[in-house]
């Protein structure tokens, strides 16, 4: 088996979760509340997921929410695909499948955060 794999998954998780944590957080910032969406559209961050990624804001819009949501996931999918890989003895099939997997979610993550960022940055 080829340690290049694991290093590339670990590479691909890293980087997700870091871009995906970081244009969460600094939009947190960017947005502040916008009065025409608070109450409905906004929620308060759980404690351990604001100390676990660093965040000073306690209200946040419910579409970034899910964004720190999802970076947590990408966190996750190293330890997931070295299982899988593991349990394949490393084929090349099984890992190309687990790469495309993993850059099809960070393009529908990135075409998700583009819209919901367009709709609360707009004001009327």
């Amino acid at each position: 088996m080829d340690f290049r794999i694991f290093f590339m998954f670990f590479a691909i998780s890293l980087l997700s979760f870091f871009n995906c944590r970081n244009s969460a957080a600094g939009m947190i910032t960017e947005i502040g509340i916008n009065k025409r969406f608070y109450p409905k559209h906004y929620t308060v961050l759980p404690k351990k997921l604001k100390k676990l990624l660093r965040i000073k804001n306690t209200t946040v819009p419910k579409f970034l929410l899910y964004e720190l949501f999802v970076s947590l996931l990408f966190a996750l999918l190293f330890p997931i695909n070295t299982v899988i890989c593991l349990c394949f003895n490393g084929n090349k099939d099984i890992v190309g499948i687990l790469i495309m997997i993993h850059t099809v979610l960070i393009i529908i993550n990135l075409f998700y955060f583009l819209i919901m960022s367009t709709i609360f940055k707009h004001k009327q």
